[in-house]
């Protein structure tokens, strides 16, 4: 993952949960998260890792919470977290993608499905970076 730009990939609905994803691979980082933030667009998601928990204090919005595995595969579901709350946490989960509210519902996600991190090549096309 690192800095390498990266896309979220839905296998069951075989389209992109998000184009443009943010790294949240610091402690720092991962602690500010989408804080303050006051709208989160359609095809933005937020990547925290490592992560198996997350607070949404100081948020503006609600977002949904996908918790992840270390093969990207769904052990958690969590929509429309309103500001100040503390989720429970998911003990298999050692990655967190925070999404625009309804992202969940819309593409139809659940517990068990498998994603894929793409790593984005600077002419738009994708490439696997991580096999499933």
């Amino acid at each position: 993952m690192g800095k390498k730009p990266v896309s979220i990939f839905h296998e069951s609905s075989q389209t992109f949960l998000a184009m443009r994803v943010t790294s949240a691979m610091t402690f720092w980082k991962r602690l500010l998260g989408w804080m303050g933030k006051r709208t989160v667009r359609d095809g933005e998601a937020l990547l925290l890792s490592p992560c198996s928990r997350i607070h949404t204090c100081f948020m503006k919005i609600p977002i949904d919470v996908l918790f992840l595995d270390r093969d990207s595969r769904v052990v958690g579901v969590l929509e429309r977290v309103k500001p100040f709350q503390f989720p429970p946490s998911f003990r298999r989960a050692c990655m967190v993608v925070e999404l625009p509210e309804g992202t969940i519902a819309r593409k139809g996600v659940q517990v068990f499905d498998q994603l894929r991190i793409v790593a984005r090549r600077e002419e738009g096309r994708q490439e696997d970076s991580k096999q499933s």
